[in-house]
């Protein structure tokens, strides 16, 4: 009964990380596409003082949207 456990165990960890694994690609994915619509209207005529807000918040989702890209990665080379 033991190994049953261990292999179901087993099966739901590779199930939860998988599902894990997508929802961070579709984190990173959104976040790069708000950074650069933030990025965009940081730099249109009349964004004025909160073009640079912006800018800071666009830059900040790009870091999000990397750190996203380097967590994923590890675990698609090992599929």
């Amino acid at each position: 009964m033991q190994l049953r456990e261990s292999v179901s165990a087993y099966e739901s960890l590779l199930s939860t990380s998988k599902s894990y694994r997508n929802a961070l690609i579709a984190l990173s994915t959104a976040s790069t596409a708000l950074a650069g619509a933030m990025g965009e209207c940081a730099r249109v005529k009349g964004a004025g003082e909160a073009g640079e807000g912006l800018l800071a918040a666009s830059g900040l989702h790009y870091m999000v949207a990397n750190s996203g890209q380097v967590l994923v990665r590890p675990a698609l080379l090992r599929l």
